[in-house]
């Protein structure tokens, strides 16, 4: 009359799955098979009853293969029902499958036709749940015992809209510069290839928390919100277009996991993580290292783009020079490095480099060709395209001996003479007032100096001055001297590039020679310029001698 499916009275915490096509769990199944004879309703002696030495029978199938009944697997109402209950049972990673029919005999063994269950009408979880009998010898409908897990085969993810993705080569980690991301699940519903129960759900979360999820829908072209009916009203064994997209979803800097959840209609069930990494963060221009000949030397001052408006020149050099940009990313790392050249007629040129390793910091060595003054600047792009802020050293200057004489100076200067010595020199009576005036225009000067030595080479005044990188100068030297530093015209940095010494010579000498020598910031000199004179301070004197022995009369007076 009916049959019953339900779960061992041990697992009372697991559920059958009644499906439309099918009864699945993953652990043993009870099956208690009722039978009622209609002649025992009138006393009829030959009917269904249950008696110790002449009984009825109940037997249950499995296609044409009798099923063993549990011990003591008969009971009796008072109704007249006579049921018999069997065990389908199942091992570890096992399937086993049923197709279920019955047969049952009177007390005098009249045999009853073969019987199998109604299919469930609707799809449902339960503890147990009775379906009506119906004459067939064969079953439509399949009974499942199965502790086979499903498999979650393929997690993939790629990038959407504005969204950048980077997928790291050595760690395989995937770096995304947003939220636009596309997910696409695939699942299968057994790791057995022969053995199915179909799909009964699949689950998502992202960093805990659920998410919506979404399958093609091939009639309409598009992709549709997955249906709650979906698994439940077709037999799904793998399915491959299962997707979400992360867009607007709270999405951690650094690491987030994607937990992909699939379970069976027997109840089984597995879990694959999948994790992605955001870079939302630009990286950041950490130091430039200067590169000599000598020495490597960090510029120590790093300049944001806020602080460009005032040029500052603090790194000067006399030839080619490489300077070493280095960069830092805490996330996907660096990609690549670029440096702007501006110099200071406010022509541009830049040049982009691959970061020189491949972690999250990077560094690219650059050249600066000689002749240039200006600044120079630089950015870096992390691998999902982040730009970073430009910054910048200090100013520079690179600027050769060659360059630097057409851009430099010495003019010397003095009171003009009256008279010439033997020599030809001018010659003055007195001190005489000289000038010289120091100018580059182009590194602007660090140090000037003017030697003033007599006709014996000995120097008797040397006038020096020094220049800071700040602009200050200090100098030194005997007697009157005046010293006035000035910067061009229109510049509002740090260089000064006229200096004028007015100073007095006081020697009293023939062929006074006067030495100039200048240097510039970047090393180059200027000290071939000189000047010769003399000065005759000493008053002539008259010498008047008489000899009495050799003497002449002149009007009678000696």
């Amino acid at each position: 009359s009916q049959f019953k499916f339900e779960t061992v009275e041990s697992d009372v915490d697991k559920v059958l799955s009644f499906l439309t096509f099918g009864i699945y769990n993953n652990e043993k199944i009870q099956v208690t098979v009722s039978a009622y004879d209609v002649n025992n309703a009138e006393n009829a002696k030959s009917g269904i009853d249950y008696l110790e030495e002449n009984h009825a029978e109940i037997q249950l199938y499995n296609g044409g293969e009798k099923i063993a009944a549990d011990d003591n697997s008969y009971s009796y109402d008072e109704n007249g029902v006579l049921s018999r209950t069997f065990t389908l049972a199942c091992g570890e990673n096992e399937f086993k499958q049923y197709m279920l029919t019955a047969k049952a005999w009177d007390n005098v063994h009249n045999e009853s036709e073969s019987y199998t269950f109604e299919k469930p009408d609707k799809a449902e979880d339960l503890y147990s749940k009775e379906l009506k009998a119906k004459p067939s010898d064969s079953a439509d409908t399949e009974v499942v015992t199965n502790t086979i897990k499903p498999i979650v085969t393929s997690i993939i993810s790629e990038e959407n809209g504005n969204t950048k993705k980077y997928t790291d080569e050595n760690s395989g980690k995937e770096w995304y510069s947003g939220d636009d991301i596309n997910f696409f699940i695939s699942a299968e519903d057994s790791e057995d290839y022969e053995h199915h129960t179909g799909i009964k759900s699949i689950t998502a979360k992202l960093n805990g928390t659920g998410v919506d999820l979404q399958i093609y829908d091939y009639n309409k072209s598009k992709y549709i919100d997955l249906p709650d009916n979906y698994f439940s009203e077709n037999d799904v064994e793998w399915i491959n277009e299962v997707t979400f997209n992360t867009k607007g979803m709270k999405l951690n800097e650094g690491e987030n996991t994607i937990e992909v959840k699939v379970i069976n209609n027997s109840g089984m069930s597995a879990s694959k993580p999948y994790k992605f990494y955001i870079d939302r963060t630009a990286p950041t221009i950490e130091k430039f290292t200067i590169i000599t000949d000598e020495q490597s030397e960090d510029t120590g001052r790093v300049l944001t783009n806020r602080e460009f408006e005032k040029q500052e020149y603090r790194y000067y050099f006399n030839k080619d020079t490489k300077i070493t940009v280095s960069a830092k990313d805490i996330g996907s790392g660096v990609s690549s490095i670029s440096l702007i050249t501006k110099d200071i007629s406010g022509n541009e040129e830049q040049e982009n480099a691959t970061a020189s390793n491949f972690s999250t910091d990077g560094s690219v060595t650059f050249t600066v060709k000689a002749e240039f003054k200006g600044e120079i600047y630089a950015y870096a792009v992390d691998r999902v395209e982040n730009e970073g802020e430009k910054k910048k050293p200090d100013d520079l200057i690179v600027e050769t001996q060659q360059h630097h004489n057409g851009n430099a100076s010495v003019t010397m200067s003095r009171a003009k003479a009256s008279y010439k010595d033997n020599s030809g020199l001018d010659l003055y009576s007195g001190n005489v007032n000289a000038r010289v005036v120091f100018e580059d225009a182009y590194a602007g000067i660090k140090d000037a100096e003017i030697k003033v030595s007599d006709y014996t080479n000995t120097v008797t005044n040397t006038i020096s001055v020094s220049v800071d990188n700040n602009g200050n100068i200090t100098s030194s030297g005997n007697g009157s001297v005046t010293v006035t530093g000035t910067k061009a015209k229109n510049t509002n940095d740090n260089l000064i590039t006229n200096i004028v010494i007015d100073y007095v010579v006081t020697d009293n000498s023939n062929n006074i020679k006067i030495t100039t020598s200048m240097t510039d910031r970047a090393g180059n000199k200027t000290d071939n310029v000189k000047d010769s004179l003399s000065i005759d301070k000493t008053k002539p004197v008259i010498d008047v001698k008489y000899d009495n022995n050799e003497h002449t009369t002149y009007g009678g007076n000696d």
